[in-house]
């Protein structure tokens, strides 16, 4: 992805590896070293569609550039190549959307895990792993009371051993 700052004449070659947007840099051995960028944030901005951008600073010799790259897919990502004739650089392939050991990542490991084995516990707590629910209101209503009764019984259990 080849991205230009405003204001000045540098462009910048920005690159995804390990599901980050890394600058490639040349070590003096001629190996290629990528170096991830911190994403400040996962913006999400609103509009007729909802989008979600990592917002990203590159240092550069003439001054720093803020950028915001889409993680979700773009029109240009779904196009042939004429070249190759594949489908060009697909994002959602590459790209994550929380990057690991970025803050979001830290503040948000757990739990995925937690919220499976909760939604399997869920599953596993009606016959035939259907909820006894017409329509999704009625749906709703037991989510809301099967996460009621896993919150009091958890706050029953932590002043228990308090």
């Amino acid at each position: 992805m080849r991205y230009k700052g405003k204001g000045c004449t540098c462009s910048h070659d920005l690159y995804v590896a390990e599901g980050r947007v890394c600058k490639r840099q040349l070590t003096d051995d001629g190996r290629t070293h990528y170096t991830p960028l911190l994403v400040e944030e996962l913006e999400c901005r609103a509009g007729k569609k909802i989008r979600f951008y990592h917002r990203i600073t590159v240092d550069c010799p003439e001054k720093t550039h803020t950028f915001r790259i889409r993680v979700d897919e773009t029109d240009e990502d779904r196009q042939i190549d004429p070249k190759t004739g594949r489908q060009r650089f697909n994002r959602t392939e590459h790209l994550r959307q929380v990057p690991p050991g970025t803050p979001a990542a830290r503040r948000l490991k757990g739990f995925r895990q937690d919220s499976e084995s909760i939604h399997s516990r869920f599953d596993q707590a009606y016959p035939h792993e259907r909820v006894p629910a017409y329509g999704a209101r009625g749906a709703l209503l037991i989510y809301l009371g099967y996460a009621w009764v896993g919150n009091s019984i958890t706050r029953a259990l932590n002043a228990f051993h308090s």
